[in-house]
């Protein structure tokens, strides 16, 4: 038989477990509600924000100077899972490093490609990444590679096709750009001489997946030289391509109706009242219906400084919109240098590097830039918040269904004198993402 007092406390339990109860279902109902009010169509919410970053690897071989060779390719999706690239490019033996995302915060290195060099790397299908490369052993320069075509499946690298042999002595040959439309897949090469003579772009396409590829034949010349290999060009469809090409005085567009069969030619020609003043198309994203352009423009009083623009055309690559610019003028040693664009829905992310000091000393600024409208206004996001170490090079990738931005970086940190290099990836959503391990604190990322 209870006493008065053992009644009380069997009461006041049950009347505890109750609120417990209680607010377990209120808090499952306000997650559940927090979830459908959170928009992954093309209409995602203002309320998107960077989260707390993922280290995915670490190295303390090298130095600031080797890792002037090392940068992220960029973030892709292939099927439902991001996959991150990086470039791992010393002397001795230049790696490329593919992560993959298997679940929430949860990545694995999916494979690892020696002796590679300047790499593009994309998604064929859902089992299939294809990549575009230099091979050989000497990575230095680029001096003296061929150029080869080779397929991961699965992790593994299967095989291997030259697309172009290893070019004469004192001339190169690298990867200027890689664009791709189901199993159509267009690369386009530069080939650089000596002797003052004018650089050729090579192309070279497949339409069966990488199974078979056309000859590789020059479409154009060009002046320009390793700067080159960051501009831009995209593709409408499996016959519809599209190639910025720099000549002595002006840029043009080189295009195709037909695959590769033949090329036609026009002007670059923003609109930006500054029609004397070279452009550098660096970065494009594909709209649902238009194309979109990053390009840089040097002060006309001050070469020694650069200004981004942001460009559309709403008919295939015939006329352009009044360039918007994205931010002030800045100094910029490279400005072609680690320039990546990339879109999600409604949001545009455009990630570049500021030089504050010495470029050969690492005395440089990351900056990631996003636009919640399709590229009229531009915001500069801190990155640099959750960082203690420098961020030198970074990459960004949009989910095809709207939902996310991933942005992937190379981060300095001085320890104990010496230097590491860390590579991580972070979310940019409107997904509550700020939970975390104790063991997922660690140098460089700070807690918040």
């Amino acid at each position: 038989m209870c006493t008065g007092k053992e009644s009380i406390d069997r009461y006041s339990r049950l009347v505890s477990l109750y609120v417990i109860i209680v607010l377990s279902m209120l808090t499952i109902t306000i997650i559940q509600a927090q979830d459908e009010n959170v928009n992954y169509t093309d209409q995602p919410s203002d309320t998107w924000k960077l989260h707390y970053p993922i280290i995915l690897d670490s190295e303390n071989k090298g130095s600031y100077n080797r890792m002037l060779s090392s940068y992220p390719i960029g973030v892709f999706w292939q099927g439902d899972s991001p996959v991150v690239a990086m470039l791992w490019h010393p002397k001795e033996s230049p790696e490329l490093i593919l992560w993959k995302e298997i679940g929430h915060r949860k990545w694995i290195k999916y494979s690892t490609i020696r002796s590679v060099g300047y790499p593009k790397v994309f998604a064929i299908d859902t089992h299939t990444i294809g990549v575009v490369t230099q091979i050989g052993k000497k990575s230095h320069g680029g001096y003296g590679k061929a150029i080869h075509f080779l397929r991961i499946r699965d992790g593994i690298a299967r095989d291997t096709i030259m697309l172009a042999p290893s070019p004469d002595a004192g001339q190169r040959i690298t990867v200027s750009a890689v664009e791709s439309s189901g199993e159509s897949i267009f690369v386009f090469l530069l080939h650089e001489f000596s002797g003052g003579k004018l650089n050729q772009l090579l192309f070279a396409s497949s339409h069966d997946g990488g199974e078979t590829w056309t000859e590789t034949k020059c479409v154009g010349n060009t002046n320009m030289g390793e700067d080159f290999s960051y501009m831009q060009g995209f593709c409408f469809d499996s016959l519809h391509v599209v190639r910025f090409l720099c000549e002595p005085v002006n840029n043009y567009l080189h295009t195709t109706l037909d695959g590769g069969i033949s090329w036609s030619k026009s002007l670059f020609t923003p609109n930006d009242d500054l029609m004397n003043t070279r452009r550098l198309p660096l970065g494009r994203t594909l709209l649902a219906d238009s194309v979109g352009i990053v390009y840089a423009l040097q002060n006309p009083t001050n070469r020694k400084e650069v200004r981004y623009y942001f460009t559309q055309s709403k008919d295939k690559a015939t006329t352009w919109s009044k360039g918007v610019p994205i931010i002030p003028y800045i100094k910029a040693s490279d400005p072609a240098l680690s320039i990546r664009v990339a879109k999600s829905g409604n949001h545009f992310a455009f990630s570049y590097m500021e030089t504050i000091g010495s470029w050969s000393k690492g005395e440089i600024v990351n900056h990631i830039v996003i636009s919640k409208d399709n590229g009229e206004t531009w915001a500069d996001e801190p990155i640099s918040d959750f960082y203690t170490g420098d961020v030198l090079f970074s990459g960004v990738g949009g989910a095809p269904d709207g939902s996310r931005i991933l942005l992937n970086s190379v981060i300095r940190v001085i320890e104990n004198d010496k230097e590491r290099f860390y590579y991580t990836v972070q979310e940019y959503s409107p997904r509550n993402l700020d939970t975390f391990d104790e063991s997922e604190i660690k140098s460089p990322i700070k807690k918040q």
